[in-house]
């Protein structure tokens, strides 16, 4: 289940966040100097952030912010349901504007409510959506974090980021970390792109991306304090619809013989410990007939898996059991709903 959103979300305990919050100072100096031109992009009298708005009038943008000023204006959220699919907020936008929004902005504005990447908006991602402060540019940071890792050509994969680029500074082992070390992954990254020319590299290597989307992925105020959960961060970085997908998925595994999964573990398999990797699960279903992405069998992963495997990209039995579970409770609603129709 989702945490609640508040300022001391992504801390994981008292020691692991003195730990974090100690390795960000150490770390804070080797940063800047490790990626010059975070020193140039801070000169002058404007943020490196502010200048980076002014030059990119994203259109898609620009409605974000008029429907957030809406929605905020229309008060009381009580009655929207409790989750939304990506169509139920595009009628929900709808019925507070008077006009349906376009692909594009959609596609912006979810951005800014999934911030897990879930594929769920909750009733309270759109309350904390409407109280953010006008500015807000989540949309323009997280296209320009993926273009960044598309620009490294192979390198680094927005569906194995945590693993790639992410986990090694977590010496606490808790999934989180702080902002220091955030911008050396990033600076890092943005290094070893092959277009270095490319604007949106310039933004990422300045830490104009991280400073756009820190105030609302931290669920903090201004500035770079505290730690951030980065399996969350790359899972909003690298979203799939998970209500199809879950459904999809799910009714599939409720459909199969039992036993199926330790079938799955012997042929895709390489672990001691008899759970499937995530890239090894994402090779089973797509054995099995299932197109599922690698982005798709992440989201599969944190979802089913205990709180233990978010960390050791592990999809064990227990898992398994859960999807199991899920997809016979679907196909149960949808065969009760058949009968009253009919």
């Amino acid at each position: 289940p989702r945490r609640e959103e508040s300022s001391s979300e992504f801390f994981c305990g008292e020691d692991a966040r003195v730990l974090a919050v100690a390795a960000g100072k150490e770390e804070e100096e080797a940063v800047v100097a490790n990626v010059g031109v975070a020193e140039e992009a801070a000169e002058g009298n404007s943020s490196p952030a502010d200048e980076c708005v002014a030059e990119e009038a994203d259109p898609a943008e620009v409605a974000v912010e008029e429907i957030r000023r809406q929605v905020a204006a229309a008060g009381d959220l009580s009655s929207l349901s409790a989750t939304l699919d990506a169509p139920a907020v595009g009628r929900f936008v709808d019925e507070v504007t008077g006009s349906r929004p376009t692909r594009e902005t959609l596609e912006a504005l979810l951005a800014h409510l999934d911030l897990d990447g879930d594929g769920v908006t909750r009733r309270a991602d759109v309350e904390a959506f409407a109280r953010r402060p006008p500015g807000d540019r989540l949309g323009l940071a997280r296209r320009d974090l993926r273009a960044v890792v598309a620009a490294t050509r192979g390198r680094y994969d927005l569906s194995s980021l945590e693993q790639q680029l992410f986990k090694k500074y977590d010496k606490a082992q808790c999934g989180a970390i702080p902002a220091a070390k955030l911008k050396r992954a990033l600076g890092k990254m943005a290094s070893r792109v092959v277009l270095k020319d490319d604007p949106a590299v310039a933004r990422v290597a300045a830490y104009d991306s991280l400073a756009l989307l820190w105030p609302s992925l931290h669920g903090g105020g201004a500035g770079l304090g505290g730690s951030m959960d980065y399996v969350d961060f790359c899972s909003w970085l690298d979203d799939v619809d998970f209500p199809k997908l879950r459904k999809r998925v799910s009714r599939w595994a409720a459909k199969e013989p039992p036993g199926l999964f330790a079938d799955l573990v012997q042929v895709h398999g390489h672990r001691l410990d008899g759970a499937l990797t995530q890239d090894e699960l994402g090779a089973a279903l797509r054995g099995a007939g299932l197109d599922a992405s690698a982005a798709e069998a992440r989201a599969l992963r944190l979802h089913y898996g205990g709180p233990d495997q978010r960390l050791r990209d592990a999809f064990d039995e227990e898992a398994w059991d859960r999807l199991v579970r899920d997809g016979q409770t679907s196909s149960a609603k949808k065969k009760k709903k058949k009968r009253r129709n009919d």
